[in-house]
């Protein structure tokens, strides 16, 4: 978005306690364009991952996984889907592009509630 202000803290503010990231201020760039169809992995590559990693994960969908918005953290270029755990947990998952190309898919329940964006942050420095 035009005019949009970043706000990346650094890795020196962030808490000790991952449950005080949700305190956190914390706005990045979308990437253009925001849209799922801009992620470099497939939304079914990103399904087998987290067929492996979330309990019953062989049970979500397409339909399950709602896009939220694209993020550029320093160059990192992120995508980031809510859904929720077959259990009935909300979760996060991410698609991550490092400056040098490698990308790399992400997923943790959010227990602290935390925005997109909080996510995202605590997913950058690997918090979780």
């Amino acid at each position: 978005m035009a005019g949009e202000a970043e706000i990346i803290p650094s890795a020196d503010d962030l808490p000790r306690d991952n449950a005080e990231l949700a305190k956190i201020v914390v706005s990045f760039k979308r990437l253009s364009p925001d849209s799922a169809m801009s992620c470099p992995v497939p939304l079914d590559a990103v399904l087998d991952y987290l067929e492996l990693e979330v309990p019953h994960g062989d049970l979500l969908t397409e339909e399950d996984l709602s896009f939220m918005r694209t993020a550029n953290v320093k160059g990192t270029w992120y995508w980031i889907w809510s859904f929720h755990e077959p259990g009935g947990d909300q979760a996060f998952v991410t698609v991550c592009r490092e400056p040098d190309g490698t990308t790399v898919i992400g997923y943790d329940t959010n227990y602290y509630r935390l925005s997109q964006e909080q996510f995202i942050l605590g997913s950058y420095y690997r918090v979780f």
